[in-house]
């Protein structure tokens, strides 16, 4: 059983090199290698990639990841494991056979060849810096609080939130690092920034936002919660 175990993982490697090989073929689409996932500093520190994991680069296809993933899946019954804005992650398994490779890279050549015009990509800004903590993450998270728009009635980024204590962690993908904690104060870099995020492109999610009748908000610690909570003066 153990020598099958071997075998069969052999055969996945050797197909997953395979695919690659035929992938990057296809002239539109590429398999990201260590070097474009790890800055060079970090190369030599004994990293290494899983071969049976291949993310793929589809920036000259004109598609969104969230595009190709979802035609993957409904034209050719393929499911993608993972992706990110321009990028989606295909996963091999012991029970991957040639016949399947064979039916993924049919798809991936009848993508390629139906390539659309190159995307302009959206550019993130920087993630502000961390302003200050005014009480524990887990005091605010758990208060009530009240949710106040993130915009105002002009579009602007909403003035009553300068200030105020966040209740929640707000985390956008990508890249997936949060913009501000519970119990963060904010201030206005973060609110422009929230407020970018939202008009952005659609492929990206925000999470940590709240809902006020169908418009983007934060949920904040009100004045008597914030008066009522016994360790703030901790971080001032």
């Amino acid at each position: 059983a153990v020598m099958e175990g071997y075998r069969l993982l052999d055969r996945t490697v050797k197909l997953s090199g395979e695919l690659r090989q035929k992938i990057n073929s296809t002239g539109v689409f590429r398999v990201l290698e260590l070097e474009d996932l790890l800055p060079e500093e970090l190369q030599q520190d004994g990293i290494r990639l899983d071969p049976t994991k291949l993310t793929v680069d589809i920036s000259k296809s004109g598609y969104s990841a969230q595009e190709l993933q979802q035609i993957l899946f409904e034209r050719f019954n393929i499911q993608g494991e993972k992706r990110t804005f321009n990028t989606i992650t295909l996963l091999l398994s012991m029970g991957t056979t040639g016949s399947k490779v064979s039916r993924l890279f049919d798809a991936m050549l009848r993508l390629a060849k139906d390539r659309r015009p190159p995307r302009s990509y959206y550019r993130i800004t920087e993630i502000p810096r961390f302003s200050r903590l005014a009480c524990l993450p887990r005091l605010a998270f758990y208060e009530s609080g009240e949710r106040l728009l993130l915009l105002d009635d002009d579009g602007r980024p909403n003035q009553a939130l300068l200030d105020r204590v966040c209740c929640d962690q707000i985390v956008s993908y990508p890249p997936g690092i949060p913009v501000v904690v519970p119990g963060q104060v904010i201030n206005l870099a973060i609110v422009t920034y929230l407020a970018r995020l939202t008009k952005g492109p659609k492929a990206l999610e925000i999470h940590g936002l709240a809902d006020c009748d169908g418009e983007y908000g934060v949920r904040v610690l009100t004045d008597q919660e914030f008066k009522n909570i016994p360790s703030r003066g901790l971080f001032e």
